[in-house]
Parts: structure tokens; sequence; C-alpha cells
């Protein structure tokens, strides 16, 4: 147990931080395992490509 109130509240701060890291860690893995894109199929940059691709430059 703590000795003060600050030291729970680290405490209780590194646990949970612990705990998002681990949840982020599993859907990180999960995602490569199955082959799920994160961003759709053609990828994150691709729809900027398409946006951009009539513009001209002066």
């Amino acid at each position: 147990m703590s000795s003060t109130d600050a030291h729970f509240v680290l405490q209780l701060h590194r646990s949970r931080a612990e705990e998002l890291r681990a949840e982020a860690n599993a859907d990180r893995l999960a995602r490569s395992l199955t082959g799920q894109p994160r961003h759709g199929r053609s990828g994150r940059w691709s729809g900027l490509w398409h946006r951009t691709a009539g513009r001209t430059v002066r």
C-alpha cells in the first residue's frame, strides 16, 4: 500500500497506462494476424493523391 495520496494516484495512473498499452498491443497483434488493413483497402494516402491530382501548381 502506498504511504501518501500522491503515491496512490501515481500507482493508479501507471497501472492504467500499462493496461492501455497491453490492450493496444493486443489489438495491433490481432489486426496483423487477420490481415485487416488499417486504413481501408487502398491505404491512407491514396485518397489524398486522388484529391490533389486535378489541381494545377502555379
